[in-house]
């Protein structure tokens, strides 16, 4: 089995199937923001292309897609929403205290 650029990608390359969040484009400003699905990861270019819920397709490098969690929604029926939610991180020297992280 021979390993070829083509077939590998970059440890922080997002799987496909990831809910994101697009952020810090500059040239493309309109799309900060969106909710998105990674679709593929391009190894010459460094960039995920990703589906936009409106459907449009988008190649962005990492640094703009902030990977959310699905959670459920009271408006929709049993479909999960996606929206960022914080994660609980452990601090620290006190193994029961953790933090919010409110970064995404």
């Amino acid at each position: 089995l021979a390993l070829r650029g083509e077939n590998l990608t970059p440890v922080d390359a997002l799987p496909t199937g990831t809910s994101v969040r697009i952020e810090g484009l500059t040239r493309s400003q309109q799309h900060n923001g969106c909710m998105a699905i990674v679709e593929s990861y391009d190894v010459a270019s460094g960039r995920s292309h990703v589906r936009l819920v409106n459907g449009q397709h988008l190649a962005a490098k990492r640094v703009n897609l902030v990977a959310v969690c699905p959670v459920p929604s009271a408006h929709s029926a049993g479909s999960p929403a996606t929206k960022a939610v914080p994660m609980l991180i452990p601090t620290g020297g006190n193994p029961g205290a953790h933090s919010i992280d409110s970064a995404l």
